[in-house]
């Protein structure tokens, strides 16, 4: 598991940034959904999980895109 989860962040030579702050992000959208279960969504809670999402998915969306520029 430990090799699996080096391999997806890095590039056999160097670890990725973007996929770290990707992956990252991708966790605490997955807190601020654990923990609205017990307590109430505002209207600041939706627009802070749909940010940290998108911005989840930009991240994720650049290292693609470095990859076909190459």
């Amino acid at each position: 598991m430990k090799q699996f989860i080096k391999e997806m962040l890095s590039n056999k030579d160097n670890i990725s940034s973007k996929r770290i702050l990707g992956a990252f992000l991708i966790l605490v959208f997955i807190s601020i959904m654990y923990i609205s279960i017990w307590m109430p969504i505002t209207e600041l809670t939706k627009d802070m999980a749909d940010t940290t999402i998108w911005v989840a998915v930009i991240m994720f969306g650049g290292t693609v895109l470095e990859k076909f520029k190459k």
